[in-house]
């Protein structure tokens, strides 16, 4: 028992902290309240990933490994269509996020189709991918999201003074010599590469990456150099609270994780919205 739920309590915690300070990084880097590795497309090009390797067996190497290298892909995919974007057409912040709402409905019109195309079995297990779970995590995946977390993390991290300069003003920030376009990008492409490795071992899971950094910004103000480690640490409880919550609610059953950050984080979500002059 012990061997089967250390891995699922694991896979939780470095999960939740990928997803967590990815999304404190693209509130940050996007200036919108709202942003976050779900509501940008990054999850849903996880799961269109997922749904095309069901559907087809890409990329064609081990059984056990072909969803999740598929989800990576297209979540890497994702975000380069958003880096082009952003270096071609030097969108500001507002149009960086409106493009990638653009994307996550490109992607979930893609996944809609993929599902329309395949058989009954296929589809289930679509349909279990996108909810989201850890029923079969393995310490392989706990290694390989760990790693990719340490390593992004040091990265962007040595951002974070440069992050509370530039959530002041651009104006102000290139006064003082930031290349906000390049801290842009380097924040992006971490957060980005962080979320797809997460995302690509679990499904969809949204709003940790929503909560996780406006609770932090409760917590402890706007400074960067606090707000990235304390949102990783709430992403990774919350990902453990919804585990929880998912193993209790049907006795002997076990809920899909990402239907209950779902219903917790709609209503938060409507909160910022109904209360953004307060966030």
């Amino acid at each position: 028992m012990i061997r089967l739920r250390i891995p699922k309590s694991l896979t939780c915690v470095v999960v939740g902290a990928c997803l967590g300070v990815s999304g404190y990084y693209m509130q940050s880097i996007l200036k919108n309240p709202i942003a976050s590795p779900f509501t940008l497309g990054i999850s849903a090009a996880a799961s269109c990933g997922a749904s095309f390797s069901i559907l087809t067996g890409f990329p064609f190497v081990f059984m056990s490994l072909n969803i999740p290298l598929s989800a990576a892909i297209f979540s890497i995919i994702c975000c380069v269509i958003m880096l082009v974007a952003i270096v071609g057409k030097k969108l500001n912040s507002t149009l960086m996020a409106l493009f990638g709402v653009a994307l996550n409905f490109f992607f979930l019109a893609i996944q809609s189709l993929l599902q329309y195309m395949a058989d009954e079995r296929e589809v289930q297990k679509m349909v279990n991918w996108v909810f989201g779970t850890v029923a079969k995590a393995d310490m392989y995946g706990v290694t390989v999201t760990a790693i990719n977390f340490l390593i992004f993390f040091i990265i962007t991290y040595r951002y974070a003074w440069d992050l509370n300069v530039l959530n002041l003003s651009d104006d102000r920030a290139k006064s003082m010599g930031l290349d906000i376009n390049k801290i842009r990008i380097i924040i992006f492409i971490g957060s980005s590469v962080m979320t797809a490795v997460a995302v690509s071992y679990v499904g969809t899971i949204g709003f940790i990456g929503l909560l996780a950094p406006h609770l932090a910004k409760y917590l402890v103000g706007s400074d960067a150099r606090y707000l990235a480690p304390l949102s990783s640490l709430l992403g990774a409880a919350l990902m453990l609270t919804a585990s929880i919550i998912s193993k209790t609610i049907i006795p002997g059953g076990l809920l899909p994780i990402g239907i209950i950050t779902n219903i917790i984080g709609v209503p938060f979500l409507a909160t910022i919205v109904f209360k953004r002059k307060k966030i």
